[in-house]
């Protein structure tokens, strides 16, 4: 196998996952996000059809439960899922999602526990929870966007704690980006996912503003301060790029350099993300892309381990023996 078939997971020597299968989890993939689509390009066929087979089954299993019409059938969703995994992990799945990932785990010995982990993080959201302080916030995107984070690691090949660690470093960061984002998108759906300490800190009576979500400089604060969190988990995670194979760091630098740049729309339109939403345009995203081949990551220096991580990171290594 040369360089480039190596590089890009491309060779012969690299199993293909099969055609119909192949079809159906890009397509997944190009509808559902543009970011992981066009982070995803910079990737050889091989690598970039086993990250899609994993993004149809989560992509699909959030659908499932964020679009059923009510509680009751929301919980049955749940339920249901729980049942895939168990056909697909049995060996036994139905229907071109659950064979892709299937085709996965033989292939690469995908754990199961980031999955349950995914489910977990979506029963919360059906009981409205709420979050008091930001280390529980950060063990809610431990399991709704870690969990996404390590299972693209591992099939990229980074399977060792200290890799996976800063990739859930990475699902925690953009996790916390997306939370900036969609504050007032949620705020009319009755969620909220600011901590609740910091709410207090700064005097914002959190049920009369879900009642009328409204910006104001309290709100601000909040925006740039969750903001600034998320920034210090991407520093965090930069230190694991360098381990990925191949043009695998390439890929998730982008992704990590467009979703962060979320952030600049933020700060331009004044942390206002109740009144609009922030977004990177197509030509950041090229850009974006352009610029993660500069980078030269910082090799893995020592961070302390993330505690809202650990459950997921143990039960993974737990099952590997």
């Amino acid at each position: 196998m040369g360089l480039r078939d190596r590089v890009w997971g491309a060779g012969a020597q690299v199993p293909r996952l099969p055609e119909p299968l192949q079809v159906h989890c890009l397509d997944v993939l190009s509808r559902g996000s543009r970011s992981f689509a066009a982070a995803g390009r910079l990737l050889g066929p091989a690598l970039r059809e086993r990250l899609a087979a994993v993004y149809a089954f989560c992509r699909e299993a959030d659908d499932a439960v964020d679009e059923a019409p009510d509680d009751v059938a929301a919980r049955a969703a749940l339920a249901h899922l729980t049942t895939r995994l168990d056909r697909t992990f049995g060996g036994h799945p139905v229907g071109k999602t659950e064979a892709a990932l299937a085709w996965v785990c033989a292939e690469t010995q995908l754990p199961r526990a980031p999955f349950d982990f995914l489910l977990e993080g979506f029963a919360w959201d059906l009981e409205g929870r709420r979050y008091a302080g930001i280390e529980d916030l950060k063990a809610y995107c431990v399991r709704v966007a870690s969990t996404v984070g390590v299972l693209c690691a591992w099939v990229l090949g980074a399977q060792r704690r200290f890799e996976l660690e800063r990739a859930c470093d990475l699902g925690i960061a953009m996790q916390l980006t997306n939370i900036a984002r969609d504050i007032g998108d949620d705020a009319r759906m009755g969620r909220i996912y600011l901590p609740l300490a910091w709410c207090a800190e700064e005097g914002l009576d959190v049920d009369a503003w879900l009642a009328a979500p409204t910006f104001a400089g309290d709100v601000q604060r909040l925006v740039r301060r969750l903001v600034g969190e998320a920034d210090h988990y991407y520093a965090r995670a930069d230190q694991g790029l360098i381990y990925l194979p191949g043009f695998g760091g390439w890929s998730i630098s982008a992704a990590r350099l467009i979703y962060a740049g979320i952030h600049g729309s933020l700060e331009k339109q004044h942390y206002d993300s109740v009144s609009c939403r922030a977004f990177t345009s197509r030509r950041f995203k090229m850009k974006a892309a352009l610029k993660a081949l500069t980078l030269a990551p910082s090799k893995w220096a020592h961070c302390p381990p993330e505690p809202s991580a650990a459950p997921l990171l143990n039960a993974i290594l737990a099952a590997r023996g």
